[in-house]
């Protein structure tokens, strides 16, 4: 097979794309220092008419622009609600303005009572924020000035050209006029509003901070919008990568060289921003080196009303990678592309396909019989014993690099089984006949020779698969125990396995992807969404 590769990742460069981006998931609780800074300004504002001024410093790729614009976008979409509103904890204005609780009252009586306005790179924003202000007395207003260090802000509070600012931009002189006209206006026609600046430029923040405290002690504070730690990055960059392309996450940095998986620990755990991290998982994905790895696995095993496998059309899904037991009553196909449904969202299949494999196992009527009879008295036969017996071997996964006289041993163990099978006279017409009721039956009886059937969820979210032999775990470089490359591995390691049953009395494909159908959506959340 040749060798698949990738033409890199999508991912936003600057928070001015996110239009482009529209699958991406902004994460706030990075923002929470800053949103409860915020929310003090924004009650005593509120409560008592308090002015004040809030500078937010943080390097290019912090996550400032991003942040202006998620706190404008949800304010706006908070102030389109007409009628009873549905409190978001995704939605920054209502985190800022709900209190713990997110009271739905207290939301909307925030933003009844508020007007928030960007003013970047407007050089009369002095002017129209204070026609805003003189228009709505009564009301809130919040200002936010995204790349307050540039020439509008400084413009709008002292006349000049942008020749004059260019020279005169680093000026002692120039800052201390700039913050005492600051503390007029917030003193007079600006006063009733917020006004949030953010910067990369730190200089600038704190001469401005410093000027502006001598005119009026308080009114101005000054905050460092930090990059996470590399946990919290990590699961940023994972989380988008993995929404925004038909590959995840893991895919593209397992094709990786050594040190590009090296390179993306460091810049997780360094100061580099979010963009430069993307950065690094794209390059990665470009390197292909060696076999790929294992993928986690979905073994979906189906009952089928068929006395022979051969009945059953399991290779027909798609291209078998390796058929693992085609004997009697017992088939095991192995699928590691082309297995999702056709009319499956193409993206979605692709990255699905991209982390797990899929194996289907058929098992005709005498593995039924003595399944739905593990609890019955019968003489002669331990059903328990066989059906536990087969089950277990099958929790085994012979991934990439297995040996060829381990997967033949594994191969001549079920058909071994299968031969010894001492089936049940159990009638299975009852049960095949019953339609979804028969569920509850051979549910029961996988409850009791599996433990921990249908009732655990580790890794998957809301979901909880029939059985999970080993949990899904999102993929982190930064769980590395060290930067080398083979903590790096050892830490991104696939190893999740569940098992899905389904009891088919029409065997056919058709049946096979309807039920995927139902299934795989759960599995494309737990793949991208955490």
């Amino acid at each position: 097979m040749a060798v698949q590769r990738y033409a890199g990742i999508r991912f936003p460069d600057r928070a001015e794309a996110l239009d482009d981006f529209s699958g991406y998931r902004v994460f706030l609780d990075p923002w929470e220092p800053i949103a409860d800074q915020l929310r003090g300004l924004w009650e005593s504002l509120s409560l008592r008419g308090e002015s004040s001024i809030l500078a937010i410093h943080g390097q290019q790729g912090a996550g400032k622009t991003l942040f202006t614009r998620k706190l404008t976008r949800d304010f706006e979409e908070t102030r389109k609600v007409t009628g009873l509103l549905t409190p978001d904890p995704n939605n920054i204005w209502h985190r800022l303005t709900g209190g713990k609780q997110l009271d739905p009252s207290l939301i909307q009586e925030a933003t009844a009572k508020t007007s928030l306005s960007e003013i970047e790179n407007k050089k009369e924003w002095v002017t129209e924020a204070a026609a805003t202000l003189k228009g709505q007395r009564g009301r809130a207003v919040v200002l936010l000035a995204d790349n307050a260090e540039r020439a509008y802000f400084r413009q709008g509070l002292v006349e000049m050209s942008d020749m004059e600012f260019i020279q005169h931009r680093d000026s002692p002189e120039l800052i201390r006029l700039a913050a005492q006209r600051l503390v007029a206006h917030v003193r007079e026609d600006l006063r009733g509003s917020v006004l949030v600046l953010l910067s990369n430029d730190d200089l600038f923040l704190l001469a401005l901070e410093e000027e502006v405290e001598k005119q009026h002690g308080g009114l101005m504070s000054l905050t460092q919008l930090k990059l996470p730690d590399a946990r919290t990055k990590e699961t940023v960059i994972r989380v988008n990568t993995n929404r925004l392309n038909s590959v995840t996450y893991w895919s593209s940095i397992d094709q990786g060289a050594n040190e590009d998986r090296v390179a993306l620990k460091l810049a997780l755990e360094g100061d580099k921003n979010f963009p430069d991290s993307f950065r690094a998982v794209d390059t990665a994905s470009r390197n292909r080196t060696g076999r790929p790895a294992r993928r986690n696995v979905i073994t979906l095993v189906c009952l089928v009303n068929a006395e022979e496998s051969s009945s059953f059309p399991a290779s027909e899904l798609a291209d078998v990678k390796r058929t693992e037991v085609d004997h009697g009553w017992m088939s095991l196909h192995l699928f590691e592309g082309g297995w999702t449904p056709k009319d499956m969202d193409e993206r979605e299949a692709t990255l699905l396909e991209s982390e797990w494999v899929l194996r289907i196992c058929a098992l005709g009527n005498p593995f039924v019989r003595s399944l739905l009879s593990v609890d019955a008295e019968a003489p002669g036969a331990d059903h328990r014993e066989q059906v536990v017996a087969l089950l277990n071997r099958l929790t085994e996964f012979q991934g990439p690099g297995t040996k060829t006289t381990a997967r033949e041993a594994y191969t001549h163990d079920f058909e071994q089984l299968v031969d010894s099978w001492t089936s049940s006279d159990r009638d299975l017409s009852p049960f095949w006949s019953a339609g979804q009721p028969r569920s509850t039956e051979y549910e029961a009886a996988l409850g009791s020779v599996l433990t921990g059937y249908n009732t655990r969820s580790e890794g998957f979210l809301t979901y909880r698969p029939d059985y999970i032999v080993h949990p899904f775990r999102p993929c982190a470089v930064s769980d590395a125990v060290g930067d080398t490359n083979d903590a790096i591995r050892a830490a991104i390691r696939r190893q999740a396995h569940v098992f899905e049953f389904t009891a088919l009395a029409q065997p056919s494909l058709d049946g096979v992807q309807t039920y995927l159908r139902t299934k795989l959506p759960n599995y494309v959340e737990v793949t991208q969404e955490q």
